[in-house]
């Protein structure tokens, strides 16, 4: 009896809704969601266990999803950040919500096979100043003094691995330099730590003897580091930190200006300088995500798809280095396509062209065997994806190109072809193997949702939301401390848009909290905000559609 006692009391709405270990192995009803123990064990007087493989794994979700909207709204009152809805009410016309309209890039050319790019540097020339995320005049004089000159930073910054000294500890850059190298690349990284980390093997190993990563890097440091709930280091001027990411991105674009005017003439430029190249745009592109920087992501990406493409027709096509930087492009333009902002850019399936050949899971009994090692996506569903974004971008603009019955019927034989697989496995309730395959399950009942969405299915119907159910049980599947938990942004967001139900969105806030505090590029502060005006709109009976989310 005390044992009985002792347990916490829970609201009954709150509790774990499945069926208890006993029921669910004996295949009988259960009734455990109304009471402490099930009939059924109390009868035989067993020990009612909540079953370990319960669709929902929380405990409280609706009061933990309350007490983090709590405190995420008061931290966002506390520093002077007014709440999705004053936002909304407060905005006068000159400060557009960023997303709401997008000004059009400076050029509307995006045919990749003509080489008629602009100098990078161009795409600040056309831009609003309510898109422009810093602007140099908000700087104090004694900032902007502040800046310590490229040649000026310590010669120990060339080494990857350096934990500072103190001596050097006080530098913006050595911060910025060591956020990125111990926080950053182990937070967003499936491997944390070591030389197995993918992002010190390709990007902080290459800074030596090459300034424009360097200032890539630090501009995409300080970008994601204002995005996590991790403070900033108290004796550093944020101020300071600010100017030098300004001065560090404008010295990064100045160098791929001068990079892609020589790489567009003849003759073809050496392996290192076409991956230098390629990796300063991924970190661009990367520091724009998390920015929130929607123009200058765009003519970023198209210029890094430029040497992507120049590159294939080079030596450097065969280099590993080269082929992870193409499969990071590619997944950036997948998910690109399928966001809800006004992305036109046409180029090929470079995620799949550059995919790693021959390599499987260590899993055998994994569903998927063709996972990306970094990106976690497999093969067939990033194909997947690419087909449906396609049919979503033609349909948005119609000039851009077209596409017929037979590409829908095509890439609908193969979401149902792996929707079957998957169906057939877990017929006899066995789990998937792997977290990878879990992410991959979400991905695909993902793609359904957004392949419902084109077909302009009933947003309530009984199809969407047992998709968006789908979704939420192969996000529930992987632990929220698993390095794989880090990957599920992408489904996560598009099952909240789609969701009214509380317990759902309870458990999405839940995991974007997990996300906000340091595994991801993107800003989730904002997408929860996001997410929280479609909810607000649900409530309202609004529906609405085209407004900006940071891209994962």
């Amino acid at each position: 009896m005390e044992d009985v006692m002792s347990v916490p009391r829970l609201n009954f709405p709150d509790r774990n809704r499945a069926p208890c270990a006993n029921c669910k192995t004996a295949k009988r009803k259960c009734d455990r969601a109304t009471s402490l123990s099930c009939s059924r064990c109390r009868k035989h007087n067993i020990a009612c266990i909540p079953s370990a493989t319960a669709r929902w794994r929380v405990e409280s979700i609706d009061s933990t999803g309350q007490r983090l909207r709590h405190s995420y709204r008061a931290a966002r009152t506390e520093g002077s950040v007014s709440s999705p809805v004053e936002q909304t009410a407060t905005q006068t016309p000159s400060s557009p919500p960023c997303g709401a309209s997008i000004t059009p890039l400076p050029f509307t050319n995006f045919d990749l096979v003509e080489i008629n790019v602009p100098p990078f540097p161009a795409i600040d020339e056309d831009l609003p100043p309510d898109l422009d995320p810093v602007s140099n005049s908000a700087l104090s004089p004694s900032a902007s003094a502040a800046l310590p000159a490229i040649g000026d930073l310590p010669a120990e910054l060339d080494d990857p691995y350096l934990i500072p000294a103190p001596a050097i500890a006080p530098w913006p850059t050595s911060y910025l330099w060591q956020a990125f190298v111990q926080s950053i690349a182990p937070g967003v990284s499936l491997e944390e730590e070591g030389s197995d980390n993918k992002l010190t093997q390709y990007f902080a190993s290459r800074v030596a003897g090459t300034p424009s990563l360097f200032s890539a890097i630090i501009f995409l440091s300080h970008a994601v580091k204002t995005n996590w709930t991790t403070d900033i280091s108290s004796h550093i001027d944020s101020t300071v930190i600010a100017a030098v990411a300004i001065a560090m991105e404008q010295e990064a674009v100045a160098h791929i200006g001068e990079a892609m005017s020589r790489h567009l003439q003849p003759p073809p430029q050496s392996s290192a300088h076409c991956i230098t190249t390629l990796t300063t745009l991924i970190t661009l592109c990367s520091a724009y995500i998390a920015q929130g920087n929607i123009p200058k992501l765009w003519a970023c990406l198209q210029q890094a798809m430029e040497v992507a493409r120049k590159g294939f027709a080079a030596s450097v096509a065969i280099d590993e280095s080269f082929l992870f930087l193409v499969r990071w492009l590619g997944y950036i333009h997948i998910v690109a396509m399928l966001d809800e902002t006004g992305y036109s850019i046409d180029a090929p399936n470079y995620f799949s062209i550059a995919a790693q050949q021959g390599h499987s899971s260590l899993n055998p009994e994994a569903i998927f065997h063709d996972v990306d090692s970094f990106l976690g996506i497999s093969q067939a569903v990033g194909d997947l994806l690419y087909r449906l974004g396609r049919i979503i971008r033609f349909q948005r603009y119609p000039s851009t190109g077209d596409t017929n019955k037979t590409d829908i019927t095509d890439m609908e034989i193969r979401m149902q072809l792996i929707l079957r697989k998957l169906k057939a496995y877990k017929q006899d309730g066995r789990e998937l193997p792997s977290h990878f395959d879990h992410y991959n399950e979400a991905l695909v009942h993902t793609a359904l949702l957004r392949l419902l969405e084109f077909k302009q299915e009933n947003p309530q119907s009984k199809l969407m939301q047992s998709t968006v159910a789908q979704i939420l049980d192969s996000c529930a599947a992987v632990p929220e401390k698993s390095p794989v938990a880090k990957l599920m942004l992408f489904p996560l967001f598009w099952a909240g848009v789609h969701t009214t139900r509380p317990v759902y969105q309870s458990f999405i806030l839940r995991r974007l909290e997990v996300l906000r505090s340091g595994c991801c590029f993107s800003n989730v502060g904002h997408l929860i905000e996001i997410i929280e005006q479609r909810w607000l709109g649900h409530k309202n009976g609004e529906h609405s559609q085209g407004t900006h989310r940071p891209l994962p």
